[in-house]
């Protein structure tokens, strides 16, 4: 690798961690005039479009594959399941035993698919069971197919959910009892599900629920099969997520069977954890919408801002931007928290409820009929996208303006990407310098090889010198410059080892000097400091912990609810918890004696004469 290096005196010394050596590696970056080629290895082929192309990223359908989600939950139907009584803890309106509660799951997990993600596909397949839905295997019943959710699908399991299990037994047939069971049988089945999927999938997983710790018992065959089947799913891309369902009297250890079926010994108690903690939120669901998580973009992240001379003529168009010798790596932004818009209206033809597509097109109007109404037959009178002329009246004249100067070729002074300008201290970053939603950046190693390491060397020497870095960001070819703030976020883990937070930096859209106003306010009298300590009281006892995604929107909750609703067939909706009315009872109970005391200091000072 060649590559033409200049001194300069600002420069940075970045730790880059080896992958195979316990030693680590001190290098010394010039940020100002350091000149790396992108003919280097790192520069592949995604890279090098993406520089040439701003608008690669909305259209080329590799940076953003169709990745649809694949569930399927896999229920296991064993005697204790069926017909014993759960805990207390468990229980829910209508699932007094455990298949009733994993059904309970199955249609909420497809109440929120049909909210946040119509697109993924759902399936639910019963197993020790007496009939069985394929030869193949025993005991194993596809009730549903691998699908998307409508509501077809989700009333019919609420429909075996009120069944009551004498009933359950007369139409499905009786139970396989025994002590072993061939559970590879059932996962065989799924990834034959799986497979035989014509649309593409993403994620593909198998929400195992089961109170049985040990299924194949000391079948030592059975077990050998089963570890050998759960392999092969691993391989193939497919994930078994645990859910024990606990039953009083059977206590469920994981030593006993699934600790060889789970990936590994050091992450079975992580999966469990989250499997227990899965099991919550699919029960306390209300209709909360979890938007799919997707990035907004994929961009090169330049450690060396380009010069003003290869600006000018990368702007202009005498030179393009991916022949400039520089030095970036790859980045995706992505957006964790944002205000969910309510719907888009979709305009539906009458008679047959099916979508309408709106197309503009433009026709020839003869001159001086200025009344034309309606469209001229024939194709002569269409005008053409690359015959239309675009202009502004000014007095007797039109001015013309060519198309990259509507496109905005001309206004941009950077390339699309992050230009590192430098780093400042982050006890000078203020609270309130945030101007749009935030971002947070990941590195992408898909746009070229190393950038994970680029990535983390950087981060890692924001931490150690707690600084954050000031950037130009420009988000596609054409949209004005920000001036954005870096700031670093190191990996947090809580008490169980699970991740709260991923290492990244989050992008802050950094305010201008004319985005700062300055009011006049009107002098107005200082409270007394006994006042002051009686609402420092009120305050201090109704604080409280605040997360931005702890309160949904109580309108779109009631909006979802609605729909769901009228899709189901249903006279009344369900509307959850209104997080958002001050609950007054509890307000009392916390702060009841210091909001009368605050009262009557304020009743006070009114009766004294002024």
């Amino acid at each position: 690798m060649c590559a033409h290096f200049q001194k300069h005196e600002s420069s940075l010394q970045l730790l880059i961690p080896q992958e195979s050596l316990d030693k680590s590696l001190v290098v010394q970056l010039s940020f100002s005039y350091l000149v790396l080629p992108l003919s280097t290895p790192m520069d592949d082929s995604a890279f090098s479009d993406f520089l040439q192309n701003g608008d690669y990223d909305s259209g080329n359908p590799e940076w953003f594959p169709v990745a649809r989600d694949g569930v399927i939950f896999l229920v296991d139907c064993t005697a204790t399941m069926v017909s014993e009584k759960l805990p207390e803890a468990l229980v829910r309106a209508g699932t007094d035993t455990g298949l009733k509660l994993a059904l309970l799951l199955c249609q909420n997990f497809m109440r929120k698919k049909a909210l946040s993600s119509p697109d993924d596909m759902v399936g639910l397949v019963l197993m020790r069971m007496g009939t069985s839905t394929s030869a193949e295997s025993r005991g194993v019943n596809i009730f549903q197919n691998l699908d998307l959710t409508d509501a077809s699908r989700v009333l019919a399991i609420e429909k075996i959910r009120e069944m009551s299990s004498k009933k359950f037994l007369e139409c499905y047939g009786p139970l396989l009892t025994g002590e072993s069971y061939p559970i590879h049988e059932a996962l065989w089945v799924c990834q034959s599900i799986f497979n035989n999927v014509r649309k593409s999938l993403g994620y593909k997983r198998i929400f195992l629920l089961t109170d049985d710790p040990d299924p194949v018992g000391s079948g030592i065959q059975l077990k050998r099969q089963a570890i050998l089947k759960a392999n092969d799913l691993r391989q193939s891309g497919i994930e078994i997520v645990l859910i024990p369902v606990q039953q009083d009297g059977i206590d469920f250890k994981k030593d006993t069977f699934y600790k060889h079926l789970l990936p590994s010994e050091t992450e079975i108690d992580l999966l469990l954890i989250e499997s227990s903690s899965r099991l919550d939120k699919l029960l306390n669901w209300e209709g909360l919408q979890e938007p799919r998580r997707r990035r907004l973009g994929r961009l090169p992240l330049y450690l060396v801002p380009l010069t003003p001379a290869a600006l000018i003529r990368g702007a202009i168009g005498t030179e393009c931007f991916s022949q400039v010798p520089t030095l970036a790596f790859g980045v995706a932004a992505y957006c964790l928290v944002r205000r969910v818009p309510p719907p888009k209206q979709v305009r539906l033809f009458a008679k047959t409820n099916e979508a309408i597509t709106v197309k503009r097109r433009f026709h020839k109007v003869p001159r001086g009929d200025q009344h034309f109404r309606g469209v001229k037959e024939g194709i002569g009178n269409v005008v053409m996208p690359q015959d239309i002329v675009r202009g502004l009246r000014v007095g007797n004249r039109t001015v013309r303006f060519e198309k990259s100067e509507l496109t905005g070729r001309l206004r941009q002074v950077a390339a699309a990407g992050i230009h590192l300008l430098g780093f400042k201290s982050l006890r000078k970053l203020k609270l309130w310098c945030q101007l749009k939603t935030a971002q947070f950046l990941f590195p992408e190693e898909g746009m070229a090889k190393g950038s994970t390491l680029w990535f983390t060397t950087l981060l890692s020497a924001c931490l150690r010198k707690q600084v954050f870095a000031v950037a130009l960001y420009v988000h596609r070819r054409g949209m004005s410059p920000h001036l954005v703030a870096l700031v670093p976020q190191a990996e947090k883990l809580d008490e169980c080892g699970a991740q709260v937070s991923g290492p990244g930096f989050h992008v802050l859209y950094l305010p201008y000097r004319e985005d700062f106003r300055r009011f006049k306010l009107s002098k107005c009298p200082l409270a007394e400091p006994e006042k002051v300590r009686a609402a420092r009281a009120i305050v201090k006892k109704l604080s409280t912990k605040y997360h931005p995604e702890a309160i949904p929107n109580p309108s779109l909750q009631r909006h979802y609810a609605e729909l769901e609703a009228l899709a189901l067939e249903r006279t009344h909706s369900h509307l959850g918890v209104d997080y958002t009315q001050p609950d007054l009872q509890r307000i009392n109970e916390r702060a009841g004696r210091e909001i009368e005391q605050f009262a009557n200091l304020l009743s006070q000072a009114s009766e004294e004469p002024s």
